[in-house]
């Protein structure tokens, strides 16, 4: 994987994706004698884990079936060995009865002034790296070198099953914004988890959430991301049909979670890892939209299927449209940056691709649902640009030829809609840079 990410075509080149390819063909086999050996642990999930997200990414080879049966095999492997629930017994984690919303409550002896005085302690005030708002900051979950060796293992599981459950969400968001019908990963099932947040066994002990006036270790930047993964997770059965009683007191307490989880999100002043925030308000958002379809299914507005993707009231997707901007403007900015190591969240994220191809669907699927709303056409083409930078560092034909298809729906609708369509060739919003 290292080798892969290190193999784009202004870095390693053709002669780096050969090699990537068979160090992966290697490890498959390794990882087949493995199993069929039966030398089945936590490590052999790990080495699962680093093949699902290799399959993941654009490559030559790349294919959704072969994308499909790699996170298949990781999400069997963590249910066969039960690594999700590691710390069923321990008193401060989160369990979550069947068939019910994924709610945390923090601190519930807090009246309503508390919860809102409560502040961010990242960082310390005399920190000499302060918070900065204005450029995109990475975070590394740090270690306890003071772990055992049975400590270290247990959080390399619970960091293992939280990775884990970011790709196959993001798989499955690719399934619903392409109208496709997703495994049923048990992943995806918060009922199915009984484990601390990466990290909380380290912030739980330390002073940044041990004042009076703190977050929970429950709402730290990480957690609050693998909250926001289980509710989105959970929401999603709001598409298919169930008691309306149910699904209405389902609906209200996935918006309490949400806004429960923005607030934490909001208190947070460190930019501690942008990326992971952005994600975070991006599950968010995309909560509130299925809970906004399940209310108007018990009430009884549920529009028929005529077209793919989810239905949203105009409003849910102008804010869509608005924070999505805000994102694709940064990323854009990194285009013109790709000698320097701030581009590396392009130039070495060869699996970074797939999500942006995500966005554009969801563009143009509010735009079938609403043919007046411009600002998705507008959206669309300004992710077209990352989408095309990304296919020229990463050659793929099945992803290529997917996100053809979606350029050739895009210029259509500029047409209908007398907008300026994006430029047919994608090598015209490519920088010298990458092809030289």
């Amino acid at each position: 994987m290292a080798k892969l990410m290190k193999s784009s075509t202004v870095e390693g080149g053709n002669m780096g994706l050969q090699e990537a390819m068979l160090l992966a063909h290697d490890a498959h086999t390794a990882f087949e004698e493995a199993i069929r050996r039966n030398w089945i642990d936590h490590t052999i999930a790990e080495a699962a884990l680093v093949l699902a997200l290799f399959e993941s990414s654009a490559y030559p080879n790349h294919s959704p079936g072969r994308a499909t049966d790699a996170l298949s095999r990781l999400d069997g492997l963590i249910r066969t060995l039960s690594l999700t629930t590691i710390d069923t017994h321990d008193h401060e984690v989160s369990l979550f009865s069947p068939n019910t919303v994924p709610m945390v409550l923090c601190d519930s002896t807090l009246d309503d002034y508390a919860l809102r005085e409560r502040k961010c302690g990242c960082f310390p005030p005399d920190s000499r790296d302060p918070p900065d708002h204005y450029a995109t900051r990475p975070y590394t979950l740090p270690w306890d070198p003071a772990w055992n060796a049975d400590e270290v293992r247990q959080e390399e599981i619970r960091r293992l099953c939280w990775a884990s459950l970011t790709l196959v969400s993001e798989y499955v968001a690719r399934c619903e914004a392409f109208n496709e019908d997703a495994p049923h990963f048990y992943l995806c099932d918060p009922a199915n988890f009984g484990l601390l947040f990466p990290g909380e066994v380290i912030d739980r002990m330390s002073p940044a959430f041990r004042a009076t006036d703190s977050l929970s270790p429950k709402e730290s930047v990480w957690a609050l991301y693998c909250r926001s993964m289980l509710l989105w997770n959970f929401c999603n059965r709001f598409r298919h049909p169930s008691q309306a009683e149910e699904r209405a007191e389902n609906a209200h307490e996935a918006f309490l979670e949400a806004q429960a989880i923005e607030d934490a999100l909001n208190t947070h002043r460190c930019n501690l890892d942008t990326t992971l925030i952005y994600n975070t308000r991006e599950y968010i958002h995309n909560t509130r939209m299925l809970v906004a379809l399940a209310f108007r299914s018990f009430h009884g507005l549920e529009n028929s299927k005529t077209a793919p993707g989810p239905v949203f009231k105009r409003k849910q997707a102008e804010d869509w449209l608005f924070y999505e901007d805000q994102v694709i403007r940064r990323v854009n900015t990194l285009v013109h940056q790709l000698g320097t190591p701030a581009a590396y969240q392009l130039t070495r994220r060869p699996y970074r691709v797939n999500w942006f191809i995500n966005q554009l669907a969801i563009c143009l699927v509010l735009w079938t649902h609403d043919p007046s709303l411009d600002d998705a056409l507008k959206l669309a083409k300004s992710i077209l640009i990352p989408i095309d930078v990304l296919n020229a560092l990463w050659p793929c034909h099945a992803i290529q030829d997917s996100c053809a298809g979606l350029r050739q729906q895009l210029i259509e609708a500029c047409t209908t809609r007398g907008i300026d369509p994006p430029p047919f060739a994608p090598s015209y919003t490519v920088p010298n840079y990458v092809r030289q």
